[in-house]
């Protein structure tokens, strides 16, 4: 969707101001343009593919199509994409600029002599200061997959002295939502590279991770191996061996587990990071061995480090560059007193137990906060698996969106590696403002130092149009504040909303979004329908909820006939709504058939 703005204004509005002519480097000027794009043969893929979206969007902001070229032409002006000779040269042979391109993900985007380099670290970098450079000073606004803003101009241009160096603070970084990991080109644009977005090579691929968690029922399965070996298995409290856990301290299951683990490393040789972890569940063992080393250090995670270091022990010779991570998750959150892990292990610190509405680091989440820092003491790396959701319900409110940049800002300042933020996954697109979170938490999983209100603002102005972004905001406020004032702990299962929200403060926030429809009013008819969509998806969590509610639903037997039959038309309305976008499920577990 092309929206027509005055590029000064949008010059005006990135911080940047020109004086006189438009700029030094003017990359196109109604309809013409001097420059070409040079990416070299034998640029590694991504790099081509950063030179053609740079092509197809300068295209559809000024309607020059600028030519590709392999090399620098005799006359005419370059935007020199990857690391052509070109582009190197006109950077430099300094150690400050090949410090720079070896920062994981970092981005260089500078003019020189008249020309635009857009560089980067391989395979995403280059990547990334494309997108970096249509977003920072070209305003064009990935929204969605399928939405986006691009303004249409007569003149694009950039200042002559530009230097743009930036390398993000987290490695891996994971928006868990539905859009992005259903449409990896969109988590490219995201600069979201986690394991489930199944970023082709030639979009510069992404971070995976061998197994993913969960691992021991994969790597010894209790189907083949419990028969014969029931002692490798957890003793639970009844006395009895259960597959669902491993013995941690069992000798004899350590040495088949590290035959798995090579056995896994040899069959994938480009692994990085391979997951040793603990089953879902709060099972563990209580054999007399896994008891004393639980004593001895003091936490359950004791024999799990100790066991997952004697793995990463056996496969340093033969894999020396590879991780073995593994989970701080329920039990095993508190970090051992004596044991430290190895400096190939990397443990992934679950916040699963936390109060969602308050930040990591305030008292209401000390206990968190202090395993957190125990746990960055003694290990060389440390990944976080966050939760920002509810398991639940993915379709109703939940009030968790005040302390997202806190949090990973928190986490950044503490140098966490990887961020996996697990979004709602199965309600397609129809969640709680779920096109909100994935496009903030992403900004800031790239740069968490930024600004999460403004950021908010600016996705529910450009999404949902100014007036109506603003009535939406004070939605989302609002929900925070109900919460707070319960003045309870926000977990990530909570099936409804019917014992914070009140029915006062509900009508208010449908109110609000009566108020921001009445706002569209004035738009073009073709955008006002576009509009109209983004703003239902939008209410529908907040319909949902006033149908579930004891005093307007069809439990409440003082409905009168009317009442009741506006309830059913609301219903039968959401429902269609659902359908027709394909939700496929209520929460992580039940399938959407069990609301219908």
């Amino acid at each position: 969707m092309r929206y027509g703005f005055s590029l000064r204004r949008l010059a005006a509005a990135a911080g940047i101001f020109w004086s006189g002519a438009l700029s030094a480097l003017e990359i196109a000027d109604r309809g013409r343009s001097d420059y070409a794009i040079v990416v070299a043969a034998d640029a590694i893929p991504a790099e081509k593919t950063a030179a053609a979206e740079l092509q197809r969007y300068v295209k559809a902001l000024s309607g020059v199509e600028l030519p590709i070229v392999g090399e620098p032409r005799q006359d005419g002006k370059h935007i020199l994409i990857g690391r052509s000779p070109a582009a190197l040269e006109l950077l430099g042979d300094t150690p400050e600029t090949a410090a720079w391109l070896k920062r994981d993900d970092a981005i260089i985007i500078e003019t020189v002599d008249g020309n635009l380099i857009l560089s980067g670290a391989r395979p995403r970098g280059t990547l990334y200061a494309v997108y970096t450079l249509l977003e920072r000073f070209w305003q064009v606004r990935f929204w969605t997959s399928t939405e986006e803003s691009v303004p249409a101009v007569e003149q694009l241009g950039l200042p002559d002295r530009l230097s743009v160096r930036y390398a993000p603070q987290f490695l891996g970084r994971e928006v868990h939502y539905w859009e992005p990991n259903h449409a990896p080109q969109f988590a490219v644009k995201l600069k979201s590279n986690g394991h489930f977005q199944e970023i082709p090579v030639e979009w510069g691929g992404h971070l995976t991770l061998l197994g993913f968690v969960h691992t021991l029922g994969n790597l010894l399965p209790a189907s083949q191996y419990f028969e014969d070996h029931p002692d490798w298995y957890a003793l639970d409290e009844s006395g009895a061996r259960n597959g669902e856990q491993p013995c941690w301290s069992n000798p004899a299951m350590l040495d088949a587990l590290k035959t798995a683990v090579l056995k896994e490393l040899r069959e994938h040789p480009d692994t990085k990071i391979i997951s040793v972890s603990q089953n879902d569940g709060w099972l563990r063992c209580h054999c007399d061995a896994c008891a004393q080393i639980e004593a001895e250090e003091g936490s359950p995670a004791g024999p799990i480090i100790r066991a997952v270091n004697a793995v990463a022990a056996a496969i340093e010779p033969e894999f020396p560059e590879v991780l073995v991570e593994t989970l701080a998750y329920v039990y095993s959150q508190t970090p051992p007193a004596k044991v430290k892990p190895r400096r190939n292990v990397l443990i992934r610190l679950c916040c699963y137990q936390n109060d969602f509405c308050r930040p990591y680091d305030s008292a209401a989440n000390e206990t968190f906060r202090q395993d957190f820092l125990k746990w960055k003491a003694i290990s060389s790396q440390l990944a976080i698996w966050n939760y920002v959701t509810n398991f639940s319900n993915y379709l109703i409110p939940h009030p968790n969106t005040r302390h997202l940049g806190d949090d990973l800002r928190f986490f950044a300042d503490n140098k966490v590696a990887t961020v996996f933020e697990q979004g709602d996954i199965g309600s397609g697109i129809c969640g709680d403002f779920v096109q909100m979170r994935a496009w903030v938490v992403a900004q800031l999983l790239w740069d968490p130092y930024q600004d999460q209100r403004q950021l908010m603002k600016e996705f529910l102005n450009g999404y949902y149009s100014p007036a109506a972004g603003e009535k939406l905001l004070a939605v989302i406020d609002l929900m925070t504040e109900e919460f707070a004032g319960r003045n309870k702990p926000l977990g990530c299962y909570r099936g409804d909303v019917n014992d914070w929200l009140s029915f006062e403060a509900l009508q208010t926030a449908l109110r609000l979004f009566d108020e921001a429809a009445a706002a569209l009013a004035d738009r073009p008819a073709e955008q006002r329908e576009v509009l109209a969509k983004r703003l239902r998806r939008a209410r529908l969590p907040y319909d949902l909820a006033l149908v579930c509610h004891p005093l307007s639903s069809a439990w409440n037997g003082s409905l009168n006939e009317t009442e009741y039959a506006a309830r059913l038309a609301l219903w039968e309305d959401i429902k269609a709504t659902y359908q027709a976008y394909q939700v496929t499920n209520l929460g992580e577990i039940p399938r959407i058939d069990e609301l219908y």
